[in-house]
């Protein structure tokens, strides 16, 4: 077993990221049905679906002005994230 360290955060903007990323987990198990769902997904899966969140990111607008659009942009950054960590974990021990 791996020892547990705690991670020693450089900021409150990397704090609400981590907290961002962790909501996010949790909302996509709920709707998609958690790690046995993930599961059955290969690294071809996981870059495709990251990659269609990469592509919703790019057609936001240059540069990014509105409130609206920099939320927007937040949130797709913290769904590519939340993707990468379900595809990570995929391989681990549940």
């Amino acid at each position: 077993m791996i020892p547990v360290h705690p991670i020693a955060l450089q900021n409150r903007g990397q704090e609400a990221f981590i907290n961002a990323l962790l909501a996010e987990r949790i909302k996509q198990d709920a709707i998609w049905g958690g790690p046995e769902h993930d599961a059955g997904h290969t690294p071809d899966v996981w870059m495709m679906l990251i990659g269609e969140r990469i592509v919703s990111f790019n057609k936001l607008p240059r540069p990014v002005q509105t409130e609206v659009d920099h939320a927007t942009a937040r949130r797709l950054l913290i769904e590519i994230a939340a993707l990468a960590c379900a595809g990570y974990e995929m391989d681990l021990p549940i």
